[in-house]
């Protein structure tokens, strides 16, 4: 998902980010699963490590 990718690129470890994905970088007017058509959503991201 596009939104995500973007959210979470320069992020290191220890760092925490509150990423925030209009329709248009998720999943639009199609939705996916339990995710509904034009949702925004919205998640926490703590990065514990990169391996």
């Amino acid at each position: 998902m596009r939104g995500f990718d973007e959210g979470v690129t320069g992020m290191r470890v220890g760092g925490i980010r509150r990423i925030i994905i209009p329709p248009a970088l998720g999943y639009g007017s199609q939705g996916s699963g339990p995710v509904p058509p034009d949702a925004i959503m919205i998640f926490r991201i703590e990065v514990l490590s990169i391996g």
